[in-house]
Formats: structure tokens, sequence, C-alpha cells
């Protein structure tokens, strides 16, 4: 019976580690998620890399910050796509190409927008 207890001690703090790791995966992805469509957007306005060169250090920073949580419950492959885009787009900002950071953040979209629903806790990321 003790044996019996233990193992469902155990299963409820494995359970509660993903759903809480999960949640906050999830929010910190949907924040560097928002991030990016938001520095694609004002780039596609005009504002030129310079202009949103404290946007991308404030992504680099948040990804830097969230990369180790994803260990957990993501692939390599998947977090080294996202980090490559980011990483590309951060050193758009020092050779003030627009088109080549364009392009890093539209990958960097897509792959974070794969990383939330393979961090998410849903069927969907299941199966």
């Amino acid at each position: 019976m003790k044996t019996f207890i233990c193992a469902l001690i155990i299963a409820a703090a494995i359970i509660t580690f993903v759903l809480v790791n999960s949640s906050v995966l999830t929010e910190k992805l949907d924040c560097i998620y928002q991030y990016v469509r938001s520095a694609a957007d004002e780039i596609r306005a005009g504002a030129g890399v310079t202009g949103i060169r404290e946007k991308l250090d404030d992504i680099y920073d948040m990804w830097d910050d969230t990369v180790g949580l994803l260990s957990f419950t993501t692939g390599y492959a998947d977090i080294d796509r996202a980090d490559d885009a980011i990483n590309d787009a951060h050193t758009c900002t020092f050779t003030g190409d627009a088109d080549e950071c364009l392009g890093a953040l539209n990958r960097a979209s897509d792959a974070v927008s794969r990383l939330i629903n393979l961090a998410s806790f849903s069927f969907d990321s299941i199966f």
C-alpha cells in the first residue's frame, strides 16, 4: 500500500510539473510571438531596422531566458530552428538590412508558433 501511495505522489508531482511548465512556456512563447509579429509589422510599415532595434533586443533577451525551459518539453531541432531565426533577426540590427531582418522575423514567427503548439498541453500537441 505504501508503494502505491508513493507512486501516486510521484505521478501527481510529474503531472503538476508538466502542467506548470506548459503554462509558463506557453505564456512566455506567446509574448515572444507577439513581439516578433509586431517587429515584422513595423518593418513592413517602413520603420527600418534601426527603428526596432530595442524591440529586437527585447526579443533576444526574452528568448535567451526561455530557451532553457524549452529543453524539457520540445526537441532540440525545433529549438535550434527558432534560435537561429531569432539570432539572425538580432544580428540584422547591426547590419541594417531590413529585407534580411524581415525574413528572419518571419522564420522566427513560424518557429515560435510551432513551439507554442509543441509546448502547450493540448491533444493537438500530443497526437
